[in-house]
């Protein structure tokens, strides 16, 4: 016994999305909107008996069309083009005091202040979170 838990998460979600037959346009086998191909997350925690705590997140999104026909150049009014991929780094320190049931934590969002397009819709790039800071007591009872 080591005094501690390491917990590890990795997940990985593979999405095949894709137009068929049937269409008035020349869409067959274009994937669908919003539907990256790649999406891959990785949790870290340390948990300590003293009721310590560190979490760290890293999420991927693989590329992804905002349109049915697969847009890739950028549109001045940004409406269309490719949503390039991104990967975001998040993490957590917590201190629990058991006996009260309050925990005190530190969180952090897009760590690295990665700039990124969220959406193209409903009037051209939308972006994505900054770098968010938080902090916060909870309790459970």
């Amino acid at each position: 016994d080591l005094g501690f838990r390491l917990p590890l998460t990795l997940t990985y979600t593979f999405v095949h999305a894709e137009f068929g037959d049937g269409w008035n346009d020349d869409i067959a086998g274009n994937r669908l909107p919003y539907a990256p191909e790649h999406l891959i997350n990785a949790n870290l925690r340390f948990e300590h008996p003293i009721g310590l705590s560190l979490m760290v997140n890293v999420n991927h999104t693989a590329e992804q069309f905002h349109d049915r026909l697969e847009t890739r150049e950028p549109t001045p009014d940004g409406l269309n083009g490719l949503i390039e991929a991104r990967t975001l780094l998040d993490a957590r320190v917590a201190y629990t005091w058991a006996p009260s049931g309050l925990t005190l934590y530190l969180s952090g969002n897009n760590l690295l202040d990665e700039a990124y397009v969220a959406s193209r819709r409903p009037q051209g790039i939308q972006p994505g979170a900054p770098r968010l800071l938080f902090a916060g007591l909870s309790g459970q009872w």
